[in-house]
């Protein structure tokens, strides 16, 4: 399977495909237009493709040519849950970008820390902004 097959299957959510990819030695973090297969599943909202990458070590904050990481994508497509098993994971909420000559940094609304059943930190995310820094 190439690249470009594997990053499909990451965009159309065919979790099984990209089980298969990752098998037959797709590089994980290889980049196609700048991003890896984590920016196309955090684009495309495959929360559960998502998840499969980062079990498989899918680098959470590598960069795009603008300086986004998976994170900044996800909040700006409005995909929230992909957002939330990001962060879950240690994406990091200050990361900076430099999109349009702006530096745009990642603050959540509503997050919270809570903890769950069995004493698990449980995080609940409502919303995501981009605000920028000048």
């Amino acid at each position: 399977m190439d690249l470009d097959e594997f990053c499909r299957a990451v965009e159309e959510g065919y979790v099984q495909t990209v089980r298969r990819g990752l098998e037959a030695g797709v590089d994980i973090n290889a980049r196609r237009d700048s991003w890896t297969s984590l920016h196309v599943a955090s684009q495309y909202g495959q929360t559960e493709v998502a998840e499969l990458l980062i079990k498989n070590g899918a680098d959470l904050e590598a960069r795009d040519i603008f300086d986004q990481t998976s994170l900044h994508v996800a909040s700006l497509s409005g995909q929230t849950e992909v957002a939330e098993l990001l962060i879950k994971n240690g994406a990091d909420l200050e990361a900076r970008d430099r999109v349009s000559s702006y530096n745009h940094t990642l603050l959540s609304t509503d997050l919270y820390l809570d903890n769950g059943a069995h004493g698990t930190p449980v995080i609940t995310l409502s919303k995501l902004l981009v605000t920028s820094i000048y």
